[in-house]
């Protein structure tokens, strides 16, 4: 995983914050590119806004659905195929840009 990437969640835990922002311009090469939302993600539960614009996602985890204050999910510029059953945990969510 790229040095930035580890950077952004490490500070995103530390200090609490409720915005992440992995994503990526839609040239960069795919090499660059999240294949699978990293699991240290998952335990900054403080997140209000999560973005993962033109990375290379498929599908989502289920340990999606434990982000139950999440407000925002941008998932511009993936390849989903569907989405997980624990989706519908997210009763705060308010938008999700997409395709």
């Amino acid at each position: 995983m790229r040095d930035d990437i580890l950077r952004k969640i490490q500070e995103a835990k530390e200090n609490q914050l409720e915005e992440l922002d992995l994503s990526n311009d839609h040239n960069t090469p795919d090499e660059y590119k999240l294949s699978k939302i990293p699991e240290e993600v998952f335990r900054i539960k403080t997140l209000k806004r999560l973005a993962l614009r033109y990375n290379k996602l498929y599908q989502l985890p289920e340990s999606l659905g434990d982000f139950t204050s999440l407000n925002e999910l941008d998932m511009r510029g993936n390849q989903l195929k569907s989405l997980p059953e624990s989706f519908c945990n997210l009763t705060s969510l308010k938008t999700m840009p997409y395709p």
